[in-house]
């Protein structure tokens, strides 16, 4: 951490390499290059080197869908629940 006019403030880096961003994301390389060739990510270069900043990367990871939406009563019941309802 830097101390910074008297508080402690965390600085994380501003861009990522492929490979750094694959690591802190536990997401395959792979996977990263097929979402930037998608145009779902965001990808600049520098002197050939790819790189993803810090805000387009979390812009990304914040529109991926989630794994399981919440139950909402006034809908159809999860598939564990109709199960019971038919017994």
């Amino acid at each position: 951490m830097k101390q910074d006019g008297g508080t402690k403030r965390a600085r994380g880096k501003l861009a990522y390499s492929i490979r750094t961003l694959a690591t802190s994301t536990d997401i395959g390389k792979s996977t990263i290059n097929a979402e930037i060739r998608d145009g779902k990510l965001i990808a600049r270069k520098c002197r050939g080197r790819t790189i993803v900043t810090r805000a387009d990367a979390e812009a990304w990871l914040a529109a991926l869908p989630l794994a399981r939406r919440p139950h909402d009563p006034d809908k159809a019941p999860l598939c564990e629940e109709a199960g019971r309802e038919r017994s």
